[in-house]
């Protein structure tokens, strides 16, 4: 009766927001058939986007079939959503978000476009369903596509291993997604974020570690890995890299050294016999010790020093 009266809906901000949530259809309706703008964002910072990411995100798959018929852009994103807040950035976040797996097949149907939005895959690898990722991947959205300022999460296979998402990161590699791919820009603070090696060594997580490893992610890829495990006493990962991987014993990490050093500088005279009976070099030069032999002397640990000198 209002619109009738000559009440203008668009001089409310949020009307067709809030009716896109609490709301029946029938009220959207109403609103849409007076000339609302069906893809006009509301809230600070754009908070809550468009009436389109209000529908999705509260799960209302009658409306959100609607507003898609009427004419709604499933591709339009707020410019101001912060990373912590990402599903708001799109309403294909908003449907991986919810893991609302209908919802987010009606986006994909009617021409969203996963490619559009920087982040979803690897959104969806953390905290969506194995459901939706494959959901994502069957909509051709890019499986090695590095993501976040300095490439800080990597790949979306990355992103399952850090999490731990086993069944995720098997589906991934099994859709081709490359374990070896590098990340170019992960600072030497943050090496878990250099590969998904470096992710599941990071994690100690060694079911995980072994799908990798047995899908030919290459531990000789990525500089300093053998000895980012040596640094963190993780022996039974060093034999699993090793044995499983072939890594070689004797790649230099520039500020850690080899493996070898690391271990001489910890004192684990168990670790530098294992890697010397592999062939391990003890006269290598460089990392912050200058060699095995600087390493164990400087740190105190005479009892290793007759395995080093032979």
């Amino acid at each position: 009766m209002l619109l009738g009266t000559g009440a203008d809906p668009n001089r409310i901000p949020g009307l067709l927001h809030y009716a896109c949530s609490t709301g029946t259809l029938d009220i959207v309706k109403q609103l849409l058939d007076d000339h609302m703008d069906i893809n006009k964002f509301y809230g600070d910072d754009f908070l809550f986007g468009t009436p389109l990411q209000v529908s999705v995100s509260d799960n209302r798959s009658d409306i959100t079939r609607f507003l898609l018929k009427y004419g709604a852009d499933p591709n339009i994103t707020p410019p101001g959503s912060p990373r912590w807040r990402p599903w708001q950035r799109s309403p294909l976040f908003a449907a991986v978000n919810k893991q609302n797996s209908e919802i987010l097949a009606v986006l994909l149907g009617t021409g969203a476009d996963p490619n559009r939005t920087p982040g979803l895959l690897h959104y969806a690898c953390s905290t969506g369903t194995l459901d939706i990722v494959k959901q994502l991947l069957d909509a051709h959205i890019d499986i090695n596509k590095f993501y976040g300022d300095d490439f800080v999460f990597g790949t979306p296979l990355q992103v399952s291993v850090s999490d731990n998402r086993s069944d995720i990161t098997r589906f991934l590699l099994k859709y081709g997604a490359d374990p070896n791919i590098t990340s170019p820009g992960s600072p030497q603070w943050r090496p878990w974020q250099r590969s998904p090696l470096f992710a599941a060594v990071n994690k100690q997580n060694s079911e995980i570690l072994a799908v990798l490893l047995d899908a030919g992610a290459d531990p000789n890829r990525t500089p300093g890995l053998l000895s980012y495990v040596a640094e963190h006493n993780d022996l039974d990962f060093v034999k699993m890299l090793v044995e499983k991987g072939n890594a070689n014993v004797d790649l230099m990490d520039n500020v850690l050294g080899t493996p070898l050093q690391v271990f001489a500088a910890k004192g684990q005279r168990d670790a530098l016999a294992y890697l010397l009976d592999l062939g391990a070099d003890p006269n290598i030069e460089g990392g912050q010790y200058g060699s095995a032999l600087n390493a164990a002397i400087t740190n105190g640990h005479g009892h290793c020093l007759d395995e080093l000198l032979g």
